[in-house]
């Protein structure tokens, strides 16, 4: 149950023993202290304006904002603030080439905030923290400058849009490993002319995703660890690997069942091997450009359905493969 606070029940100490909530419908309930504690360490409701701290506090999530500018200030550290439209602020705290992003709850689309031509600016290193209800992160990134991101404190459990989100990212390093996905039915684009060495993205959970297309095109990265991506309601892979620089694609994990665009998907890409042992391709309608300009050395496509293709024209041109 998702609910708001809307008061406080004190008792003659001034000490806090209710709380009112307000939930979605509009109802309201009275509950006690500790037995809210209790409910939300058992994740039986989610109070959006208060956090639960590690030694068993209730606090509003603005004092918990507070709290990490009063620390920001006593380090001699810049801040920039920017309205999101919401309650609260957004943050960014800098101190030399360290800066770090405070999204607070409320913000649901990043998007709606004043802050991406501030953060293109942002060198050295970048970290994350809060956005706990953010849905939309499109173009979050896109454009930064910054050489590390450090997203291990970015909860990113409720975002249904990642579109764009690493397109044109400067960053040398992402720490993509505590990245929740499960929610994110929109990839495209994400990591599009990235410039991460590597992409360990083996914690993502991709099941509810449907779009991939563009997803890694002129993607600068070695190497990209796809080994848990779950692709069996992906639609569209149209350009997904084009000019891709990665050495080696591993797609043995891939369920292309319900895919029927594929137009493009290797154009140009770099990689010497593709495994495509686990393509179902029986839904597939455009091939065209597929491996056009690919580098590969060899495909194997003895698994390759294409009945209900209509496009294949320019499908291998330039394409490197001997068989």
């Amino acid at each position: 149950m998702t609910v708001r606070c809307i008061g406080k029940v004190r008792d003659k100490n001034n000490k806090i023993i209710e709380y009112i909530l307000l939930d979605q419908s509009g109802n309201k309930l009275n509950i006690k202290s500790d037995a809210l504690k209790n409910a939300i360490r058992d994740n039986e409701i989610e109070v959006l304006n208060l956090t639960l701290t590690s030694d068993n506090r209730l606090i509003d999530n603005s004092d918990k904002i507070r709290a990490i500018l009063n620390r920001a200030i006593s380090l001699g550290m810049d801040i920039k603030q920017f309205k999101t439209g919401c309650k609260h602020d957004c943050y960014i705290l800098s101190k030399d080439d360290n800066h770090m992003l405070i999204i607070p709850d409320d913000v649901t689309k990043f998007y709606e905030i004043d802050i991406n031509k501030h953060m293109q600016y942002l060198t050295g290193s970048l970290k994350v923290i809060g956005a706990k209800n953010l849905i939309d992160a499109s173009k979050m990134f896109a454009n930064c400058k910054a050489q590390f991101l450090d997203l291990s404190s970015f909860d990113t459990s409720k975002v249904i849009n990642m579109n764009s989100m690493f397109a044109n990212c400067k960053a040398q390093s992402i720490d993509l490993s505590s990245f929740d996905t499960s929610n994110a039915t929109d990839m495209r684009e994400m990591f599009t002319n990235c410039r991460a060495q590597s992409l360990d993205l083996s914690s993502f959970d991709t099941r509810n995703v449907t779009d991939m297309r563009w997803m890694f095109i002129a993607c600068k990265a070695q190497s990209i660890n796809l080994s848990s991506f779950d692709t069996r309601n992906v639609t569209d892979m149209n350009w997904m690997f084009a000019n891709c620089e990665t050495q080696s694609i591993d797609l043995s994990s891939f369920d292309t069942r319900n895919t029927t665009n594929m137009e493009g998907m290797f154009a140009g890409c770099k990689a010497q091997s593709i495994n495509l042992s686990s393509f179902d391709t029986s839904k597939v309608t455009d091939m065209s450009w597929m491996f056009a300009g690919c580098k590969a050395q060899s495909l194997d496509l003895s698994s390759f359905d294409t009945r209900n293709v209509t496009n294949m024209s320019r499908m291998f041109d330039d394409c490197n493969a001997n068989h």
